[in-house]
C-alpha cells in the first residue's frame, strides 16, 4: 500500500524520469512497466532528503535560536554520503 513516502514526490519522481530519458534514453535500456518502480525509488529519495534536511535546518536554527535566511538553511543542510534510512515505518 502506498504511503507518503511513495507518493508525496511522484511527479519530481516523473520530471526526473523525463530528463533522465532526453539525456541518457540511449543508454537507458527500461520497459515501460519498469517506470513506476523509477518513480517510486525517486520519490523515497526525495522524501528522505526532504526530511533530512528540515531536521538539520530545525537543528541550525534551535542551536542559534533564530530563523534562518534560506542560504543559511541550505549550509545547514548535510550531504548525503550513504542511502539514507527511511523516515517511516514501511
Amino acid at each position: 500500500m502506498p504511503n507518503d513516502r511513495d507518493t508525496h514526490f511522484q511527479e519530481a519522481a516523473r520530471l526526473l524520469t523525463v530528463q533522465l530519458y532526453r539525456r541518457f534514453g540511449d543508454r537507458i535500456d527500461l520497459k515501460d512497466e519498469d517506470d513506476k518502480e523509477w518513480h517510486t525509488l525517486i520519490a523515497q529519495f526525495a522524501y528522505d532528503l526532504a526530511h533530512l534536511a528540515c531536521l538539520d535546518i530545525n537543528n541550525a536554527q534551535m542551536i542559534q535560536g533564530v530563523r534562518l535566511h534560506p542560504q543559511a538553511m541550505l549550509r545547514a543542510v548535510q550531504d548525503l554520503t550513504q542511502w539514507p534510512e527511511s523516515p517511516t515505518a514501511e
